[in-house]
């Protein structure tokens, strides 16, 4: 989510700077008596003068500012992944936590500490851990698969966190490289 919050974030803000530098372009154009740049605002004036509040196209345009200032609120206030992961701890005056980008990388770390895992990514959520990984062409996935998950479960379990994670793997073999 915070990749799309700063890409709208980006995209607001680069429309808004453009729409000021605009409208000061303009402003110094009408101050020095020139024609106007890009907005023809002595063509619009009149138009403008004739247009009332209950005009349809005026409620149209201001809806639809409505719905995307209340879209970009939703998104806003739309709750993100967790970024730490808190750990049970008996005393209620100390607040512990895991990172969750140091998370992913203790468990990809126990998932390829076994010698038949060539490759693994692992991907924390909020209820669970998810590990994805490739073994070589004479490896049964099946079997390095369930070992994997006991392994990564195991140390899941070491960190006695708030919220139990399940652990999920997927192991797949590797493709053949053509030498």
């Amino acid at each position: 989510m915070t990749v799309l919050n700063r890409l709208l974030g980006l995209a607001l803000g680069l429309a808004l700077f453009g729409a000021g530098l605009l409208a000061v372009v303009e402003a110094v154009l009408a101050f020095m008596g020139r024609p106007p740049w890009l907005v023809p605002y002595d063509q619009w004036a009149p138009a403008l003068d004739e247009l009332s509040w209950d005009d349809r196209s005026l409620m149209v345009a201001a809806a639809l500012l409505v719905l995307a200032g209340i879209l970009l609120v939703v998104v806003q206030l739309w709750p993100a992944r967790p970024s730490a992961l808190r750990i049970a701890d008996q005393r209620a005056d100390r607040l512990a936590a895991l990172d969750g980008r140091g998370l992913q990388e203790l468990l990809r770390r126990s998932a390829v500490d076994d010698s038949d895992v060539v490759h693994a990514d692992v991907r924390v959520r909020r209820r669970a851990a998810r590990v994805s990984g490739r073994v070589p062409q004479d490896a049964q996935p099946r079997t390095v698969q369930s070992r994997t998950r006991e392994r990564v479960q195991a140390r899941v379990d070491e960190l006695r966190l708030q919220r139990p994670l399940k652990v999920k793997v997927d192991m797949k073999r590797s493709k053949a490289r053509a030498r």
